[in-house]
Protein backbone atom coordinates (compact mmCIF):
# COMPACT_ATOMS: atom_id res chain seq x y z
CA UNK A 1 0.00 0.00 0.00
CA UNK A 2 1.10 3.34 -0.89
CA UNK A 3 1.47 6.08 1.83
CA UNK A 4 1.05 9.76 0.52
CA UNK A 5 3.80 11.96 1.41
CA UNK A 6 2.99 14.99 3.76
CA UNK A 7 3.78 17.27 0.87
CA UNK A 8 1.20 15.19 -1.40
CA UNK A 9 -0.91 15.54 1.62
CA UNK A 10 -0.96 18.80 2.16
CA UNK A 11 -1.70 19.65 -1.35
CA UNK A 12 -4.56 17.09 -1.55
CA UNK A 13 -5.96 19.17 1.59
CA UNK A 14 -5.72 22.34 -0.06
CA UNK A 15 -7.32 21.23 -2.76
CA UNK A 16 -9.85 20.00 -1.31
CA UNK A 17 -10.64 23.29 1.20
CA UNK A 18 -10.44 25.24 -1.68
CA UNK A 19 -13.57 23.38 -3.26
CA UNK A 20 -15.04 23.05 0.52
CA UNK A 21 -14.95 26.61 0.09
CA UNK A 22 -17.09 27.53 -2.98
CA UNK A 23 -20.89 28.41 -2.38
CA UNK A 24 -22.99 26.28 -4.62
CA UNK A 25 -26.84 27.08 -5.19
CA UNK A 26 -29.71 25.34 -4.37
CA UNK A 27 -30.08 23.80 -7.65
CA UNK A 28 -30.71 19.92 -7.73
CA UNK A 29 -29.09 19.35 -10.45
CA UNK A 30 -25.93 21.56 -8.99
CA UNK A 31 -26.40 19.48 -5.79
CA UNK A 32 -26.38 15.75 -7.79
CA UNK A 33 -23.10 16.67 -9.61
CA UNK A 34 -21.38 17.98 -6.10
CA UNK A 35 -22.89 15.41 -4.06
CA UNK A 36 -20.93 12.88 -6.28
CA UNK A 37 -17.75 14.43 -6.44
CA UNK A 38 -18.25 14.97 -2.31
CA UNK A 39 -18.79 11.23 -1.96
CA UNK A 40 -15.39 10.60 -3.83
CA UNK A 41 -14.16 13.23 -1.28
CA UNK A 42 -14.97 11.61 1.62
CA UNK A 43 -13.77 8.56 0.84
CA UNK A 44 -10.54 9.97 -0.29
CA UNK A 45 -10.05 11.80 2.69
CA UNK A 46 -10.69 8.49 4.79
CA UNK A 47 -7.15 7.22 3.39
CA UNK A 48 -5.70 10.70 3.71
CA UNK A 49 -6.32 10.91 7.21
CA UNK A 50 -4.90 7.23 7.99
CA UNK A 51 -1.82 8.35 5.54
CA UNK A 52 -1.07 11.59 7.85
CA UNK A 53 -1.56 9.90 10.90
CA UNK A 54 0.88 7.36 9.97
CA UNK A 55 3.13 10.39 9.20
CA UNK A 56 2.50 11.69 12.70
CA UNK A 57 3.30 8.18 14.01
CA UNK A 58 6.31 8.19 11.90
CA UNK A 59 7.85 11.34 13.12
CA UNK A 60 6.91 10.67 16.75
CA UNK A 61 9.41 7.67 16.48
CA UNK A 62 12.15 10.11 14.90
CA UNK A 63 15.37 9.73 17.07
CA UNK A 64 15.28 13.55 17.99
CA UNK A 65 11.81 12.68 19.50
CA UNK A 66 12.94 10.08 21.16
CA UNK A 67 15.96 12.50 22.90
CA UNK A 68 13.97 14.71 23.51
CA UNK A 69 12.01 12.51 25.73
CA UNK A 70 15.28 11.29 27.19
CA UNK A 71 16.31 14.66 27.48
CA UNK A 72 13.33 15.11 29.65
CA UNK A 73 13.84 12.88 32.26
CA UNK A 74 17.20 14.43 33.28
CA UNK A 75 15.39 17.45 34.30
CA UNK A 76 13.99 17.38 37.85
CA UNK A 77 10.20 17.73 38.04
CA UNK A 78 9.55 18.27 34.93
CA UNK A 79 5.61 16.99 34.35
CA UNK A 80 4.33 14.31 31.93
CA UNK A 81 2.11 16.96 30.44
CA UNK A 82 5.16 19.45 29.49
CA UNK A 83 7.09 16.44 27.66
CA UNK A 84 3.75 15.86 25.61
CA UNK A 85 3.49 19.17 24.77
CA UNK A 86 7.51 19.55 23.97
CA UNK A 87 6.92 16.34 21.56
CA UNK A 88 3.82 17.80 19.98
CA UNK A 89 5.14 21.22 19.23
CA UNK A 90 8.16 19.04 17.15
CA UNK A 91 5.77 17.25 15.15
CA UNK A 92 3.11 20.39 14.88
CA UNK A 93 3.28 19.90 10.91
CA UNK A 94 2.16 16.37 11.28
CA UNK A 95 -0.30 17.56 14.40
CA UNK A 96 -1.89 19.99 11.93
CA UNK A 97 -1.98 18.18 8.52
CA UNK A 98 -4.08 15.33 10.26
CA UNK A 99 -6.21 17.83 12.20
CA UNK A 100 -6.86 19.63 9.03
CA UNK A 101 -7.47 16.56 7.12
CA UNK A 102 -10.01 15.62 9.68
CA UNK A 103 -11.81 18.82 9.66
CA UNK A 104 -12.14 18.29 6.32
CA UNK A 105 -13.48 14.85 6.02
CA UNK A 106 -16.16 16.21 8.79
CA UNK A 107 -17.07 19.44 6.33
CA UNK A 108 -17.10 17.01 3.27
CA UNK A 109 -19.44 14.89 4.85
CA UNK A 110 -21.92 17.68 6.26
CA UNK A 111 -21.89 19.24 3.02
CA UNK A 112 -22.91 16.01 1.31
CA UNK A 113 -25.86 15.81 3.50
CA UNK A 114 -27.04 19.30 2.73
CA UNK A 115 -26.83 18.20 -0.81
CA UNK A 116 -29.03 15.26 0.04
CA UNK A 117 -31.41 17.73 1.55
CA UNK A 118 -31.37 20.08 -1.55
CA UNK A 119 -31.97 17.15 -3.81
CA UNK A 120 -35.06 15.59 -1.10
CA UNK A 121 -36.72 18.91 -1.18
CA UNK A 122 -36.44 19.23 -5.19
CA UNK A 123 -38.44 15.86 -5.28
CA UNK A 124 -40.48 16.47 -2.61
CA UNK A 125 -41.47 19.67 -4.69
CA UNK A 126 -41.54 17.99 -8.22
CA UNK A 127 -44.36 15.41 -6.48
CA UNK A 128 -46.27 18.70 -4.91
CA UNK A 129 -46.14 19.73 -8.69
CA UNK A 130 -47.35 16.87 -10.33
CA UNK A 131 -50.12 16.32 -7.57
CA UNK A 132 -50.96 20.46 -8.24
CA UNK A 133 -50.99 19.54 -12.11
CA UNK A 134 -52.93 16.17 -11.94
CA UNK A 135 -55.84 17.93 -9.94
CA UNK A 136 -56.50 20.79 -12.44
CA UNK A 137 -56.40 18.65 -15.55
CA UNK A 138 -57.56 15.56 -14.38
CA UNK A 139 -60.83 16.66 -13.31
Amino acid sequence: MLIATIEELEQEAMQLQAYLETTMSEQAEEALIRGNDLSAWVARTGKMKADAKYRLNEALQTGLIKQLVEASKAIPNISTKAVNAIVDSACRREHHLYDMIERLNRTATHQLDWCRSVLATAREDRRAQVGINQGRYGQ
